[in-house]
């Protein structure tokens, strides 16, 4: 019988999936349930009114076995922490993560070494110099609450505002120990995309793996080397950047299971996540043993993931393109062209997501197209959903 693991975060089916293509047996717990994940997995529910601590609260009724935790859970350390004290975790606990969730504690960081990074100031007193900013939320993620800002009495108070910087927005995945980090894999992000009805700077997927130019694969590399010093040093973790006149400026770093690790697990035909919990466990014994360096990624293909936003609000009919990835849910090697499946019935309003698109291809604009084709698809199917 396989190993069993816990997952928390606000959706665990990527991370399922992941588990079941490292040999784990997943128990998931996020605020969707969806069709595909209860194919997956044991799982419940967590009311969205009761997020985060809901799940916490859940995380009791589960059977006894080791846990991890995906996106949004990162921005409540005292949660993690708590949890981590009944049950073994595979990640980061609070001591690695505030440093780097703290957007000012990470611009000092990053600018005392030299790596490039937008400067930040609290929302309210006037911009440190002109040009355009952002207002962001402390503990924001997925790009919710993200808006230009431009100082007025009128403006926001809450939250801090970030240097805007143009260019293309990047995700790299890396594995790190305490004494050492390697980088992984770079993806393209999708972020506010009109084709998938999101906001302006919500987060919408990602396409990769990327070829990554050897001066930028450099400083990826020193990034690396740079956050585990300071913040996360047990597993996958994340670094958002932009890619800035052949620069990389770090926005965000995302100290646990990457939503990236799926399109580069089809991709490379590899368990990203078995290196989290292989990784995490040799760290958490107290001792520091030889380092297994990740057999290098081969990319086999081009993999991309598009979150689909609701257009309008709508509901959930019986069938669809979708119903075909439901049958092989279980061949985790078997890329699904839809995942994240919501139930019949299931009534969602305009902006929230619906589902989860995924495509592969020889090229990056191949499999953008591709996405963007079964995006259309489900434009004229769920007009009609009202």
């Amino acid at each position: 019988m396989a190993d069993r693991i816990l997952i928390l975060g606000v959706s665990a089916r990527a991370a399922a999936a992941s588990a079941r293509r490292a040999g784990f047996e997943p128990f998931c717990i996020d605020l969707f349930a969806d069709r595909d994940t209860h194919l997956l997995a044991d799982c419940l529910r967590c009311p969205p009114e009761e997020y985060p601590r809901g799940l916490f609260r859940l995380a009791k009724q589960a059977p006894p076995m080791p846990w991890m935790y995906t996106g949004g859970l990162e921005n409540y350390p005292e949660l993690i922490d708590a949890l981590a004290k009944e049950r073994t975790l595979f990640g980061n606990e609070s001591r690695q993560i505030r440093s780097v969730r703290d957007p000012y504690r990470l611009f000092a960081i990053l600018t005392a070494h030299d790596i490039r990074t937008p400067f930040v100031s609290p929302a309210g007193p006037p911009a440190p110099f002109s040009g355009p900013w952002l207002i962001k939320r402390y503990r924001g993620s997925g790009g919710k609450g993200i808006a230009h800002y431009d100082y007025d009495p009128g403006s926001p108070r809450s939250g801090y505002i970030q240097q805007y910087i143009p260019g293309g927005s990047m995700s790299a995945v890396f594995a790190a120990m305490p004494w050492r980090v390697s980088p992984l894999a770079t993806t393209r992000q999708l972020i506010g995309e009109s084709w998938l009805h999101a906001g302006k700077f919500q987060y919408c997927g990602n396409i990769g793996p990327c070829s990554v130019e050897p001066d930028i694969t450099e400083r990826v590399r020193s990034i690396g080397q740079t956050v585990t010093q300071y913040g996360p040093k047990f597993g996958l973790y994340g670094v958002d950047y932009i890619e800035n006149d052949s620069e990389p400026w770090v926005i965000e770093v995302n100290p646990r299971y990457p939503a990236s690790v799926e399109v580069i697990e089809y991709a490379c035909r590899a368990s990203l996540l078995k290196w989290h919990v292989d990784f995490t466990a040799v760290s958490g014994n107290g001792s520091k043993q030889d380092w297994a360096e990740p057999s290098p990624l081969v990319r086999h293909s081009v993999v991309g993931k598009a979150i689909y936003y609701a257009p309008h609000r709508l509901t959930v009919p019986a069938s669809g393109p979708w119903d075909e990835s439901l049958r092989h849910v279980l061949d985790v090697w078997r890329r699904p062209d839809f995942a994240d499946i919501p139930h019949p019935g299931d009534v969602i309003e305009a902006g929230q997501p619906v589902l989860t698109i995924l495509a592969e291809a020889a090229t990056e604009e191949a499999c953008l197209t591709r996405l963007k084709s079964r995006a259309a698809e489900l434009n004229q199917l769920l007009i009609r959903c009202r």
